[in-house]
């Protein structure tokens, strides 16, 4: 019995861990060819996902249901409890996408030097789309339905950021609903 069980962890287990990795990967590059790819040559993205998502609720579920329709249960928790530690993010992008990833100190680095800004920030790492932060993903129980977070700041006064379901259809990430989050805009 101990060998199987020691089969399975060798063999299934970084199988199971792999499958998760590319389906993490495979909706962060959708959302990335989709909403920035078009316009941006390099996208800069923050190394750890945010961990500020405490203040949702349980009973937030009613208000995320509505909002993104056919969201289970399951998936919105399966949210929560992933995003209760913040987590590394890699360069497991699509090969056809030019990323730089930030650490903590790289951003802190441009952003609390006197005197520096998103000026600085965009010399030091050229014309990115800003700077990008992505949530962990929640899944359902059988990997078919998936929710995240996903956040974009391009200036002081120019940002926004998602709640995205996701549904696999036949193998594939397809987005399904979305609801902004939050929004930063200047208007002159």
């Amino acid at each position: 019995m101990k060998k199987i069980i020691i089969i399975f962890i060798w063999i299934i287990y970084p199988w199971i861990i792999w499958t998760q990795t590319n389906d993490t990967y495979d909706i962060y590059s959708q959302i990335i060819i989709k909403d920035f790819s078009k316009s941006y040559k390099l996208i800069a993205i923050e190394k750890l996902t945010p961990i500020g998502f405490g203040d949702i609720k349980d009973s937030d579920y009613v208000y995320f249901k509505q909002n993104l329709k056919n969201l289970k249960k399951e998936t919105f928790d399966n949210f929560r409890t992933n995003n209760e530690k913040a987590d590394s993010i890699k360069n497991y992008f699509s090969n056809n996408l030019n990323v730089i990833i930030l650490t903590k100190t790289d951003i802190d680095s441009i952003f609390f030097e006197k005197n520096s800004d998103w000026e600085a920030f965009y010399k030091k790492n050229g014309q990115t789309q800003g700077l990008l932060s992505f949530s962990n993903i929640g899944f359902d129980k059988e990997h078919q339905q998936a929710l995240l977070y996903y956040g974009n700041q391009s200036d002081w006064l120019e940002g926004d950021g998602y709640f995205i379901l996701f549904e696999k259809i036949s193998g594939k990430w397809i987005e399904k609903s979305s609801f902004m989050s939050w929004i930063s805009y200047m208007y002159l």
